[in-house]
């Protein structure tokens, strides 16, 4: 008769209280599996049968291993080979964790920060909220950005190093724009300094001679991307802007300073504004001239005029015993005069606003 060998045997719940002794092996009669004992763990270590193993993506048990083979497909299914996102997509749509990218027609990609192939991992924080974290291809520095959602979607955050400090707030030295160039070709992060020398016959470019002009990203939650270029002058640091928005461009604006800007206060200057000379607005910034002719003669007609530079900006003419008056604007710098018809009792007040 074949030998027979029996080994000590319990259930499930009377291992979790049995210290075996080293190297002894038992029977879990409640999961028909044996137990491995060091001499010292209680319940010993129960061994996986071959049976219990989950080889599939799709059960939902928590105390069954998953095998190598499936580790594996998990394994590339996110890492290996992220999820292309399809021209027209709205990043906003992206909650479900895994690994994404867009190598082509990046500018119709709703929500997205910048015009370059990029690759995006979503990473869950709680049952509902997700964060985003965006890696732009080389081609556009290597960026990251950064986002959240809650409720809804925080902004992009442009994650700060050295180099992109470098590049966005020009640390970096400007290529000079050649002749013939389209600033409306700039891409975002481009950084060129137009020179009058260099730059001939250039397209869409700020009226400055010599300028430093950066485009940048400004656009979240539209269908074409829109970019900012901003111009600085080089020799005054005054500062232009020109915007491009859902495929069309804005004409350059020119940002005033302060000093240019109307403002201040009224004040009395006829003691030193005299009739038909020529003066010059040496303020600082641009005023306005208030020309106010009493005339209380009914014999005389008066009139009178204005003058900028060389151009004519008013002229008023009045009847018998009426009086006149015009303002006229002064920017900085610039010449100004006024001219009226004298006469008996027929006065002059000069009213700056500066």
């Amino acid at each position: 008769m074949a030998l027979q060998i029996q080994l000590r045997r319990g259930t499930t719940t009377q291992h979790s209280s049995f210290t075996g002794a080293m190297g002894e092996v038992t029977v879990d009669t409640s999961k028909n599996t044996l137990v491995l004992h060091d001499g010292t763990t209680v319940g010993g270590f129960p061994l996986t049968r071959s049976g219990e193993i989950v080889d599939n993506l799709t059960t939902d048990v928590s105390n069954k291993p998953l095998s190598a083979k499936q580790g594996k497909v998990l394994n590339e299914s996110k890492v290996s080979n992220p999820t292309k996102i399809p021209a027209n997509a709205d990043l906003n749509d992206y909650k479900t964790v895994g690994l994404y990218f867009c190598d082509t027609d990046t500018t119709t990609i709703l929500n997205n920060p910048t015009q370059y192939g990029f690759s995006l991992f979503v990473e869950k924080v709680s049952s509902t909220d997700v964060n985003q974290k965006l890696v732009v291809h080389k081609d556009g520095g290597g960026e990251v950005y950064i986002r959240s959602f809650s409720t809804s979607w925080s902004a992009w955050k442009l994650v700060t190093t050295k180099d992109t400090v470098k590049k966005h707030f020009g640390s970096q030295e400007a290529v000079v724009a050649p002749a013939g160039f389209n600033f409306h070709n700039m891409l975002v992060g481009d950084y060129v300094f137009k020179d009058l020398t260099v730059t001939t016959s250039p397209l869409n470019a700020p009226t400055f001679d010599y300028a430093t002009v950066y485009c940048e990203n400004t656009i979240t939650g539209s269908s074409t991307n829109g970019k900012l270029l901003t111009a600085k002058e080089y020799s005054t640091g005054k500062v232009a802007t020109k915007a491009f928005r859902n495929g069309v461009w804005s004409d350059w604006d020119t940002v005033p300073f302060e000093k240019d800007v109307l403002g201040g206060t009224y004040k009395d200057v006829t003691s030193t504004r005299l009739n038909s000379i020529t003066y010059t607005n040496t303020s600082g910034k641009t005023i306005v001239i208030c020309v106010i002719i009493s005339n209380s003669n009914i014999t005389f007609a008066t009139s009178a005029g204005g003058y900028v530079g060389s151009n004519v900006v008013a002229y008023v003419t009045g009847s018998n015993g009426n009086s006149l008056s015009f303002s006229m604007v002064v920017p900085n710098n610039a010449t100004y005069k006024y001219d009226y018809y004298t006469g008996t009792n027929v006065t002059c007040t000069i009213m700056e606003l500066s």
